[in-house]
């Protein structure tokens, strides 16, 4: 399957601090679950963050966030709002904070619109 993570390797040491796990987008939430046990299992963080741009949270990955939460293994998600999860959705899930990119998206369709380079908004 191409979203399944087959092997998960971890370089350096992350006892004791703070980590802070960041992939593309959370679909099914198989590669969540699949690193935070793996580091709570071997290791010792002080707490794990995970960070996307695309959090689709696709059939049980709302549900696999939620008890990794409950159970004191996840310390939070940080997704973009270029997926929309909506008021009701935020307030239930107080484990998911949002980040907007509403103002980066406008430039970039600007810029596109009049024939400008993208090129100045990725620094």
């Amino acid at each position: 399957m191409p979203s399944t993570v087959d092997r998960v390797t971890l370089l350096g040491d992350v006892n004791e601090v703070n980590v802070l796990l960041v992939d593309d987008m959370i679909a099914t939430g198989g590669t969540v679950d699949k690193n935070v046990r793996m580091l709570k299992e071997k290791h010792r963080p002080l707490s794990i963050h995970f960070a996307c741009s695309l959090p689709l949270f696709n059939g049980k990955a709302k549900d696999i966030m939620s008890k990794l939460h409950k159970e004191g293994l996840l310390t939070s998600v940080i997704g973009t709002d270029a997926i929309y999860h909506g008021e009701e959705f935020l307030k239930n899930n107080l484990w998911y904070k949002e980040v907007s990119v509403a103002k980066y998206f406008a430039k970039v369709i600007f810029n596109i619109n009049h024939y400008k380079s993208l090129s100045g908004l990725l620094e």
